[in-house]
Parts: C-alpha cells; structure tokens; sequence
C-alpha cells in the first residue's frame, strides 16, 4: 500500500498515520493539520500540472480556431499584409508561438495549483473562527435548510392558489 497515493501515503506510512484526507476519522481525530503539512511537504504533483497545461493549451488553441478561424476569419481579410504575417512567415514562427503559448499556460497552472496547496485547512479555520466548534455551525446549516423549506412550501402554495 506504500506509494498508492503518491508521495502522500509514503510519508503517511513512514509516520504510521493516515493523513485526513484518506481516513474519514481523520478530521475527528485531530490530523487535519497533519495532512496540510503532508500537502506541503510532498509538494505539487507536477506530472498533474503538465498534464493540466496541455489540455488547457488544446483547449486554447481549438478556440481559437472556431474563433477566428471559422467565425470572424472574414474580419482579418480587409487588413494588409503588413498587420498579418503572410502564410510562409507565420508558418517559420508558429512553433515559437506554440512553444511561449504553452510555457505561458504551463506557469499559470502552476499558479493556481500552488494556490490551492493547503486551501483545505484554510477553510476549515475559517469556518472554525466563524461558528467556534462543528454543532454551531451545523445548527446555522440546519436553520438555512428549515428556511429554504418554508420559502419553497411558501412559493410552491402561491404558484397552486393561481
């Protein structure tokens, strides 16, 4: 079972803990913290963050191929050459505008999952400097559910009379 998860089960493993994030009695068990510090200490999975910034770079580039390939490519017709690169010209340059494309993509990614790192725990304290203990805060959800019923039975009695 070592290495299933990735780097996180082997050093979960090696400390004789599962971390939350894999044992649902984690959170009442008080290892939340363990595991954000599993998150950062194993650091980003960056086969996922490549993998991500490929698809995005597909997605980027089928866009704008029905973009302005298919739909607007009649705007581009008016303008000279001297605003557009001619066919050969642009075809010399293209795989360093694939390459910067891909490398701009590939950093932003990296961005956003490194803000994600530990985003868990941030919430979970959040919500604990909110409501002070778990049976607060599920009182406040249960309160928010009973009110959506009453406005619910409320509309749906309005919607019947007429």
């Amino acid at each position: 079972m070592v290495g299933t998860w990735g780097g996180y089960a082997k050093i979960a493993h090696f400390q004789g803990k599962w971390p939350s994030r894999f044992s649902p009695t984690g959170v009442a068990e008080g290892r939340l913290h363990y595991a954000s510090l599993l998150v950062r200490t194993v650091g980003m999975d960056y086969g996922r963050i490549v993998l991500s910034a490929v698809a995005a770079t597909l997605v980027f580039f089928t866009y704008g191929f029905l973009v302005h390939g298919l739909l607007i490519a009649k705007d581009y017709i008016p303008y000279p050459e001297g605003v557009y690169r001619a066919g050969d010209a642009a075809r010399s340059h293209m795989p360093f505008g694939l390459a910067g494309i891909f490398i701009v993509i590939l950093v932003f990614a990296t961005i956003y999952f490194g803000a994600l790192d530990g985003l868990a725990q941030k919430v979970l304290d959040l919500r604990m400097k909110q409501y002070g203990d778990k049976g607060k805060e599920q009182q406040v959800i249960d309160k928010r559910v009973q009110n959506g019923r009453v406005v619910t039975s409320v509309l749906t009695r309005e919607i019947t009379l007429k």
